[in-house]
């Protein structure tokens, strides 16, 4: 049971990780529409992109390590 109980951990902190990589990969990337033009989003703030970047950065870390770690 215990086994199971750690495996199951492992999974949902991956998905967790996995989540908040996708979320902010696609955030910073992030564009608005306006008849005329199309603007990143973080144009004026790029330290908003810059920490959106830092923390998919994390994501990614966070997800393949526990990845790596399930499979060893």
């Amino acid at each position: 049971m215990n086994s199971l109980d750690s495996s199951s951990k492992i999974s949902k902190r991956r998905n967790f990780f996995l989540i908040i990589a996708i979320l902010f990969s696609l955030l910073t990337f992030a564009f608005s529409f306006r008849v005329d033009s199309v603007q990143w989003l973080w144009a004026g703030a790029p330290v908003v992109a810059g920490i959106c970047v830092l923390i998919a950065l994390v994501g990614w870390v966070g997800w393949l390590f526990n990845l790596l770690r399930k499979t060893n």
